[in-house]
């Protein structure tokens, strides 16, 4: 019974160690990609670790956020799924690596990186440069506009 103890703690342990980025990471490999239309042409994919809104046609996508990049495949499907173009632009609402961890490819894939107001800490540079606009920080403690 001692043993059995030990080895459940031992356990525990393990599993209590174990990164949420990992876990994350893995349940976003392991998940589908699934695609709600919204209204016209702006949809929603589902599925990388958070949601993901695209506004497309035929020639180009706007994303808002980029997902986790493990579901790159995934969500190349959805957007081809949609009749959607390469991705043209890419806004991130914020800078957590749920909604981020995708601007690599979406960049080399040719989309100009937006980053949101207010984002955080300023987003990591991309290899190959990283074409990449902020709304601005000069006003960020002036709360009246």
């Amino acid at each position: 019974m001692k043993r059995f103890i030990l080895a459940m703690l031992a356990s525990y342990g393990a599993l209590a160690r174990e990164s949420p980025f990992n876990i994350i990471s893995r349940e976003a490999e392991r998940s589908d990609v699934t695609v709600h239309r919204l209204r016209g042409n702006v949809h929603l994919l589902e599925g990388s670790g958070g949601n993901i809104c695209v506004l497309a046609n035929r020639r180009a996508a706007l994303m808002v956020d980029a997902g986790i990049a493990v579901s790159k495949e995934k969500i190349h499907s959805a957007l081809d799924s949609i009749g959607a173009g390469t991705p043209k632009y890419l806004v991130n609402t914020h800078w957590h690596w749920d909604h981020t961890d995708g601007n690599q490819w979406v960049h080399a894939a040719g989309a100009t990186i937006i980053d949101g107001c207010r984002m955080g800490p300023p987003l990591p540079a991309l290899a190959g440069g990283l074409a990449a606009y902020s709304c601005g920080r000069e006003h960020e403690d002036d709360e009246a506009g």
